[in-house]
């Protein structure tokens, strides 16, 4: 999880790395020096969310990439391809490349522990949830389309009942 400017300095250094720029390259891009970028990547430095906005536009990614927490890849996680922002779907590509599956399994149970919290999940809705979550979209794609099919089925038959 980004918890710490050298979290998001690591990034930083490995965009800048893919891109095949130099700490002065990148800094010449966005108005700062060596030292500066240096000192980003080595999380000697805190990012603003202006520095970020023009690091992220230099190095042709989302400012929120600079920004986002494994949470937020979590949530992101959670909502089908066609409910992402261009910006989310970035995010997620390239979280879901980088982070190890297990911290982000880690991750997804403490989410399903504050739905079941926040919304008083009985066992089974918890257990539902927790295997839905580790789905691909496409399943869970399939699984959705196939509960609307069954509610609206549903919806039918009582109104039916009472004519």
């Amino acid at each position: 999880m980004i918890e710490s400017n050298k979290d998001i300095g690591q990034i930083i250094r490995k965009l800048r790395k893919e891109k095949s720029l130099s700490m002065k390259q990148l800094g010449s891009m966005v108005g700062v020096s060596e030292q500066a970028i240096s000192q980003y990547e080595l999380g000697k430095r805190k990012l603003t969310a202006e520095q970020a906005k023009q690091i992220a536009a230099a190095l042709g990614v989302p400012k929120g990439l600079l920004l986002a927490d494994l949470n937020d890849v979590v949530e992101i996680e959670n909502k089908l391809p066609s409910q992402r922002t261009e910006e989310e779907q970035a995010i997620y590509n390239y979280f879901v490349k980088s982070i190890p599956a297990e911290q982000i399994n880690n991750n997804r149970e403490v989410l399903l522990q504050k739905l079941t919290a926040e919304h008083a999940l009985d066992d089974f809705s918890a257990e539902f949830m927790r295997v839905y979550m580790s789905l691909e979209d496409s399943d869970r794609k399939s699984i959705l389309d196939h509960a609307k099919f069954l509610l609206h089925q549903h919806e039918q038959e009582e109104g039916g009942e009472d004519k």
